[in-house]
């Protein structure tokens, strides 16, 4: 199944580009090693749920991220 994530180039950043999750990590690697330098930008959102104690109750993170 795929992801689609907001991209943004990083020459215009106010125009937001979906894409495929994916798609886009193959791409800036292969741009990075190429010319040492990224293209795009990636819109991340961190959502954590806590208890009354402050504890946290659940934390998603993709068994297959490429990236830390």
């Amino acid at each position: 199944m795929s992801e689609i994530i907001t991209t943004y180039l990083l020459k215009n950043p106010d125009q937001k580009m979906p894409m495929d999750r994916d798609d886009f990590y193959d791409e800036q690697i292969k741009v990075f090693k190429e010319t040492g330098k990224p293209t795009r930008a990636v819109e991340i959102m961190d959502t954590m749920l806590f208890t009354p104690d402050k504890e946290i109750i659940l934390q998603k993170r993709s068994h297959t991220k490429k990236q830390s």
